[in-house]
């Protein structure tokens, strides 16, 4: 397993400066079989799209030049329809990410997986399988979790183990990527915690203090953002982001929006009487009129890095996010407090301590 970052073979040949959605993430249910006690998702019933509607989307996506589909939930594996939906965008010459906890996968679905989806990105919550299950709130979910990984790996589908940094499973993160990188895999640790679609605050509870956030880069420093460093995403132009250029998300009412935290960030400004960034919804409209006919997006895409002035001094090792921005201050290049928060600093510039655990 190698330590940089993964850039996936299909994608390495995307121009940057190219403006197509190359990458969409679509969530195919909200409907899911744990229930987290850090999920983003308020309702765990929703599932508005149906096959024909994601076959059309599908179709709108090959037409549209979209080469990577994410799929998401909820639980994807949970619709019974999954594997129509799967094959049909296949057949539309998708490479498909599955984003899933694998709680479902057994030997013979890992089969069926195999021959339709490229990635499996498989959410582990804690290096320990007691706090695991209780962060998930679903007794032996580690166990079904670590099965499903082992039943996907032999049927020869690429495993990523994803996992939200969260401070009850602090303590279990160097057994966790001693254990992941045994297996031959990619671990990708996030320390981003959202609050809900809802807005509601509860998942922030659940991140890491800035000391804990220390310490973890402390034990694992490969992990560290480095000073000076740009996104990693692949074909990122000048470091930005891929929102609104290469990557669109769609969530499970079918809304369209740059990227899944411009889907937070509209819902939140929604909330507060203000402009949104909902694109439009693809049971309404075609993909492709959504991509081409939004202010927002000509305005992202019009950015260079120079556009966010006042990051251009800055010796941090955090990325500007235009998301984050647009929520806080209704701007897109205003930098937003939470990425210029002091743990973000502190992890980087001060991550000598192992305290805070």
């Amino acid at each position: 397993m190698q330590d940089d970052v993964r850039v996936m073979p299909w994608l390495e040949s995307i121009a940057p400066a190219d403006v197509r959605p190359y990458h969409v993430q679509v969530e195919v249910t909200w409907r899911c079989n744990w229930r987290c006690v850090h999920c983003y998702q308020d309702d765990h019933t929703v599932e508005v799209l149906s096959t024909s509607d994601l076959e059309r989307l599908f179709e709108q996506l090959r037409e549209a030049g979209t080469m990577h589909l994410i799929v998401t939930g909820g639980e994807p594996l949970v619709r019974r329809d999954i594997f129509e939906v799967l094959e049909a965008a296949r057949r539309c010459g998708l490479a498909i990410t599955l984003y899933t906890n694998a709680h479902r996968v057994t030997r013979e679905l890992a089969t069926r997986l195999a021959r339709v989806v490229a990635l499996a990105e498989v959410s582990i919550l804690s290096g320990d399988d007691h706090v695991h299950d209780e962060l998930c709130r679903v007794r032996g979910a580690a166990q079904r979790a670590w099965s499903g990984i082992a039943h996907l790996t032999a049927a020869g589908v690429d495993v990523v183990v994803k996992t939200p940094l969260l401070s009850p499973a602090v303590g279990t993160f160097v057994a966790l990527e001693q254990r992941v990188r045994t297996l031959g895999l990619e671990w990708n640790p996030d320390p981003e915690v959202s609050r809900s679609y809802a807005g509601a605050d509860f998942p922030l509870a659940y991140a890491l203090s800035p000391a804990q956030l220390a310490a973890f880069y402390a034990d694992l420093p490969r992990y560290r953002p480095r000073a000076g460093t740009r996104s990693a995403d692949p074909g990122a132009p000048a470091g930005l982001c891929l929102a609104g250029r290469q990557y669109a998300f769609v969530d499970a009412h079918g809304d369209v929006y740059p990227c899944l935290s411009f889907k937070a960030a509209s819902d939140a400004r929604t909330r507060r009487g203000e402009p949104g960034a909902r694109l439009g919804n693809i049971r309404e409209r075609s993909f492709a009129e959504l991509w081409h006919s939004h202010a927002l997006l000509d305005e992202i895409r019009g950015a260079t890095r120079s556009s966010f002035d006042r990051c251009s001094t800055c010796t941090g090792a955090c990325h500007p996010c235009m998301a984050a921005n647009y929520e806080e201050n209704g701007a897109l290049f205003q930098p937003a407090a939470s990425r210029c928060a002091p743990r973000h600093r502190l992890a980087v510039l001060g991550a000598g301590t192992t305290g805070g655990r």
